[in-house]
């Protein structure tokens, strides 16, 4: 792979994961995702925990992680 590759490759990645408050990554996810119960949960949860805003990739795997947490 060349440098050039390489460069648009991680330019991309930058562009895709960039810092957002919580109610934008939720709306934004809404508009793909239909379970809106389970994203309101999500931004319930993330309040909860203090989380307003942060980068697109780390309010993905929370919201994966929290998707597959078990029912108490």
């Amino acid at each position: 792979m060349s440098d050039k590759t390489k460069r648009v490759e991680e330019s991309k990645k930058i562009e895709d994961n960039f810092p957002l408050t919580l109610d934008e990554f939720c709306a934004r996810l809404s508009s793909t995702d239909g379970r809106v119960e389970l994203i309101g949960g999500f931004h319930a949860s993330e309040l909860s925990d203090g989380v307003s805003k942060d980068m697109t990739d780390n309010f993905m795997k929370r919201f994966i992680a929290f998707t597959n947490k078990p029912v108490k």
